[in-house]
C-alpha cells in the first residue's frame, strides 16, 4: 500500500542498469478483475476525514454513492463492493495509524 500510485513513477525512474529495488519488485500485483476495487478504493480514499493523529474510515455515503455512479445496484453486487473496499480501507488505516502512532 506505500507505493501506492508511485509505481508507475518508480518504475519509469529506475536506470535500467541498475536493480529494481526490492520493495517495488516484491510488491503484489492486483489481478484484472479486481482493478476496479483498487481504484475505487483510491478513488474514495479523499472522502474521507481526518482527526487530531488518526485517519478515520471511507464513510459509507462515500461507498454507497461510488457505487451508483458506476452502476452496482443490486445488495450483492454492493455488498461484495463495500466489503473489498472496506478491507483494504482498513489494512490502510492500520499502516497510516501505527506509523503515525510512532512518530
Amino acid at each position: 500500500m506505500q507505493w501506492g500510485e508511485h509505481v508507475d513513477w518508480l518504475a519509469s525512474v529506475t536506470d535500467d542498469d541498475e536493480p529494481i529495488p526490492r520493495a517495488l519488485a516484491d510488491r503484489p500485483e492486483v489481478p484484472p478483475e479486481q482493478q476496479f476495487y483498487w481504484q475505487a478504493f483510491w478513488d474514495l480514499s479523499g472522502d474521507r476525514s481526518f482527526g487530531p493523529g488518526a485517519a478515520g474510515p471511507i464513510p459509507f455515503m462515500a461507498l454507497d454513492r461510488y457505487a451508483a455512479r458506476y452502476g452496482i445496484d443490486t445488495r450483492d453486487d454492493f455488498d461484495r463492493f463495500r466489503r473489498l473496499v472496506k478491507a483494504m480501507d482498513a489494512a490502510w488505516l492500520s499502516h497510516v495509524n501505527k506509523k503515525q502512532e510512532a512518530d
